[in-house]
C-alpha cells in the first residue's frame, strides 16, 4: 500500500508485489487533502497523516475496505508520522509540533519542538508521552515489549559557518 501526490491530487493504492501481473487497486483519491504517511493496522485499517495545506497536517484513519477517511486530530499543528502501537492496537503514536505564527497570524516558517503523543481510538484522548526540552522528537515506533523509539534532532538547523571551510573538510568527513 502506498500513497502519492501528483499535480495536487493525492491517491492511495494497493499492489501485490509478489504477482507481477496483478493490477493496482485504488483505495482513495483526493484533491482536497494529501496523504503523507501510512501505517497498516488490523483489518485493512491504516493510520495516516493528512495534510490539507502546506502548513498543518493531522492524524487520521483510512478504512481500506470502504475507502473511508476520518481525520482524528485538528488544530494549528503539524501532526505526522502516525504509527499503530505494538502494545495496544487501539492506540496511534505520532509526533506533533505547534505552528509558529507572526503577530498578524501568518506562518513564520518555524514549528515548535515536536513531541511524541498517543491517541486512544476508544476514548479519542490525546496524551503527550515524550518530550525533550532541547530536541524535536519525531517518527515514533514501539517494540513489542513497550519500548518507545523516536528520532531526536535539533529543532533548528545549524546556521552560519564558513562555506570554504566546509568544502575543505569534505575529504576529512568522508574518511
Amino acid at each position: 500500500v502506498y500513497a502519492f501526490t501528483v499535480n495536487g491530487a493525492s491517491g492511495v493504492y494497493r499492489k501485490d508485489v509478489s504477482d507481477e501481473k496483478a493490477r493496482e487497486e485504488h483505495i482513495l483519491s483526493s484533491s482536497d487533502s494529501e496523504i503523507l504517511t501510512l501505517h497498516r493496522g488490523a483489518e485493512n485499517t491504516y493510520a495516516v497523516t493528512v495534510r490539507a495545506n502546506g502548513v498543518t497536517s493531522h492524524i487520521g484513519i483510512l478504512y481500506g475496505s470502504n475507502s473511508e477517511l476520518k481525520t482524528l486530530t485538528d488544530g494549528d499543528t503539524r501532526d505526522q508520522n502516525a504509527y499503530f502501537s505494538a502494545v495496544n492496537r487501539n492506540e496511534i503514536l505520532f509526533d506533533s509540533a505547534g505552528v509558529g505564527r507572526d503577530s498578524e497570524g501568518n506562518f513564520s516558517g518555524r514549528y515548535s519542538p515536536a513531541v511524541i503523543c498517543s491517541l486512544d481510538l476508544g476514548t479519542m484522548e490525546i496524551k503527550e508521552i515524550f518530550r525533550d526540552k532541547e530536541l524535536s522528537c519525531t517518527k515514533p515506533k514501539q517494540a513489542k515489549d513497550g519500548a518507545l523509539y523516536c528520532i531526536q534532532r535539533p529543532n533548528r538547523e545549524k546556521r552560519g559557518g564558513n562555506p570554504l571551510v566546509e568544502i575543505l573538510l569534505i575529504p576529512y568527513r568522508i574518511i
